[in-house]
């Protein structure tokens, strides 16, 4: 797999030296510095750009200098820098001696790891936002390290019988030892100080965590923010590169496909449980949300 093809953040691409990668939903590479022609600047001059993929950037030595949305981070030994999905980051600089560890996630792998779904859940998604950036202390890293390095093994097992599913039980692990690590250093427990703009967008998400499985209008949720549903989209588009539609349907989706996975349960059922008026009108929703119809993704995701 190709790093090009699974991350579109910008500097980046250039930085990765090789790349491991399974089926274009999971990574891990190894970053060095960008090689240059002496007498240019080390700057990497290109639009920023946003992805549906999470990032951890892990630093080894040296620094990098970059801008995840428009604030600028330092990346060095022992720090780790966590990208979420529809979130912009740029480098800008780095050091001639930069070196570091990337893992890519897909979104989708993500809501197939159950551990990572709730470290990921729309409730934390604020706190993270504000607080992207893990310092550790010496030697704490040091099992993050045997994770990712494992995880790496298991992807590059293209023979394995189980192949997805030992790449997601190594991938478990390895966040919630970072979720740990993160609860040593209170990171997960800090309160940010959110702008007003940014405590709309926490409470519409705490709404839809409560609500989506029945309302899927624009207009329940601006209401219960006392705001227009344009205002709504608008303020969504700016902080999260989406308006408030997208992340609407992307929680049905998301609940949707729980249910489905569930073999004792029919589509139909799962079309009610969502609150859509009949199985016809969900089959429609689901398949323009992900191309397979519910059946179609029945199959691919039930044993």
């Amino acid at each position: 797999m190709e790093a090009r093809s699974i991350t579109r953040f910008t500097g980046l691409n250039e930085m990765i030296e090789s790349f491991s990668g399974y089926k274009r939903v999971i990574g891990v590479g190894e970053l060095k510095e960008m090689p240059f022609q002496e007498g240019k600047k080390r700057i990497f001059e290109s639009d920023i750009r946003f992805s549906d993929a999470m990032l951890i950037i892990r630093g080894l030595e040296g620094r990098a200098l970059v801008n995840l949305d428009y604030t600028p981070y330092e990346i060095g030994a022992e720090t780790m820098l966590i990208v979420l999905p529809i979130h912009a980051l740029q480098v800008v600089h780095t050091s001639p001696d930069f070196t570091g560890r990337l893992l890519v996630i897909q979104k989708s792998f993500i809501e197939e790891c159950s551990p990572m779904n709730g470290y990921l859940s729309l409730s934390n998604y604020m706190t993270l936002r504000k607080n992207p950036f893990v310092s550790f202390l010496p030697g704490e890293s040091i099992y993050l390290d045997k994770c990712l390095n494992e995880i790496k093994e298991k992807i590059e097992l293209r023979n394995h019988a189980f192949h997805k599913e030992v790449i997601k039980n190594t991938l478990c692990a390895y966040i919630l030892e970072t979720a740990h690590l993160m609860e040593q250093h209170k990171i997960t427990k800090s309160i940010p100080v959110l702008s007003r703009k940014e405590d709309l967008v926490n409470r519409f998400f705490q709404l839809i965590i409560r609500n989506c499985k029945v309302e899927h209008s624009t207009t329940f949720y601006a209401d219960k923010l006392c705001i227009t549903p344009q205002y709504l989209s608008s303020i969504l588009k700016e902080m999260t590169g989406k308006p408030a539609n997208y992340w609407i349907s992307d929680a049905l989706i998301t609940e949707a496909k729980i249910e489905l996975r569930k073999p004792q349960v029919t589509v139909q059922e799962v079309a009610y449980s969502l609150n859509f008026s009949d199985q016809s009108s969900f089959g429609k929703f689901f398949k323009k949300g992900i191309g397979l119809s519910p059946s179609q993704y029945r199959v691919s995701n039930v044993s």
